[in-house]
């Protein structure tokens, strides 16, 4: 029996994919790494800060109610691509529709700052954030 006994109980090691990766390499790669989580920390800082600001901003000038609708258009604006973001990736790759998803949180961004507090750019801004 010896020490190789076990080594052959999950069967034959199967390829990694297409190019040689596969999970183990990805999180070898530590740039991926890097790059991933500054991405979830930076977009979820965002988040967070305009979703607890907009009710304090709206809500004084415009009712608690206009508040709640803006956050809901935003929920379903945000979901809302989920129904077609797999054939956008299909048809234009992975790149261009993060680029667009970057983008399009880079305008609100600098809308939100340089348009000031009227309804119109909170509902554009939030729109956008979706």
């Amino acid at each position: 029996k010896g020490a190789d006994a076990g080594a052959d109980a999950g069967g034959p090691e199967q390829p990694a994919g297409p190019k040689g990766w596969g999970p183990g390499r990805t999180l070898r790669e530590k740039r991926f790494v890097v790059i991933g989580i500054l991405a979830c920390v930076s977009v979820w800082f965002v988040m967070v800060m305009v979703m607890a600001a907009l009710p304090l901003a709206v809500a004084p000038r415009f009712g608690y109610s206009t508040s709640t609708t803006i956050i809901q258009l935003h929920l379903a604006f945000m979901f809302a691509p989920c129904l077609v973001n797999g054939q956008l990736v299909g048809r234009f790759g992975a790149w261009p529709v993060i680029l667009l998803g970057t983008a399009c949180m880079l305008c609100s961004n600098v809308l939100a700052l340089a348009l000031g507090s009227d309804l119109w750019v909170f509902y554009v801004v939030m729109l956008l954030q979706a």
